[in-house]
């Protein structure tokens, strides 16, 4: 703009400068670089993940079994009592005895469990298979004992594996010297059947069947007492079982448990001074 002769100056404002020292924040630089060294760690870690994924689908899977609920021994197996689960082929010898997948379904499909099986387990061909005769003499719970009775295989219920529950009867003479059964002890539990398993592990089919010996596990006292009864018994026969329920906890025919007191009397033998119930 002209200015007039004679007229006062007037000096035009000047444009404000910026302080000194003036920019973005330190802290907001601070923020922008973690920001970037995050975000580069995440491409990282997905990366990684997809090579991961790449790898296992590359390599199969591997399939097995998994109980959903726990078994008892006796109990058969059910579709619903296992789901399937797949793992990377990789881990297939960390499974070795697992129950192979039959047209979509266990191949142990209606077999009983001889040992007790827990849930989330996975399922084995173990789990079916009798014990070996070292196996069963680890297996005795502490404060029982093992007796091993003379029986005849044909005779007895198939199948008949270790871990069932039994009944014991015994051959006796009844009035007027006739023969008849009488239960020796209620809800028995088989340690093992034979000098050795009757399925062979290896062939996973069964073996030689034929045994003469069933053991089972007795408390102390009863274990004498058993052993006095198989020389009785031995005179006229041998011992037969009935296979009972795992469920099946209540005694039938002896309300104390232990040795019939009857069978006892009749043989002329004297009963321990407490009887105690199975366990």
């Amino acid at each position: 703009m002209s200015q007039l002769p004679g007229s006062p100056t007037v000096p035009l404002p000047k444009k404000p400068s910026a302080p000194a020292g003036s920019g973005p924040p330190a802290n907001n630089t601070k923020l922008v670089v973690l920001a970037l060294v995050l975000g580069l760690v995440a491409v990282v870690m997905v990366n990684v993940y997809i090579i991961g994924v790449k790898n296992s689908v590359k390599e199969g899977e591997f399939q097995f079994y998994r109980l959903r609920v726990a078994k008892d021994v006796g109990q058969v197996l059910s579709n619903d009592d296992v789901e399937l689960v797949s793992v990377p082929e990789s881990f297939r010898n960390s499974f070795r005895d697992v129950v192979e997948v039959d047209n979509g379904q266990p191949s142990r499909l209606g077999d009983p469990f001889t040992r007790r099986a827990l849930q989330n387990e996975p399922l084995t061909n173990r789990m079916f298979d009798d014990l070996t005769a070292d196996e069963s003499r680890r297996l005795i719970s502490p404060d029982f004992r093992g007796v091993a009775l003379p029986v005849v295989s044909k005779l007895l219920p198939d199948p008949l594996k270790a871990e069932m529950r039994v009944d014991l009867l015994a051959p006796v003479r009844g009035p007027g010297g006739r023969q008849e059964s009488m239960v020796v002890m209620e809800n028995v539990r088989v340690v093992s059947v034979g000098q050795r398993t009757i399925l062979d592990e290896k062939s996973g089919g069964r073996g030689g069947g034929n045994f003469e010996t069933l053991t089972v596990e007795v408390r102390p006292h009863e274990a004498v007492l058993l052993e006095e009864i198989t020389r009785e018994v031995q005179k006229s026969g041998v011992f037969s079982v009935l296979l009972r329920s795992p469920e099946d906890r209540l005694p039938t025919f002896i309300p104390d448990g232990g040795i019939n007191p009857e069978l006892l009397a009749r043989m002329g033998l004297t009963p321990p001074d407490t009887q105690t119930g199975r366990r």
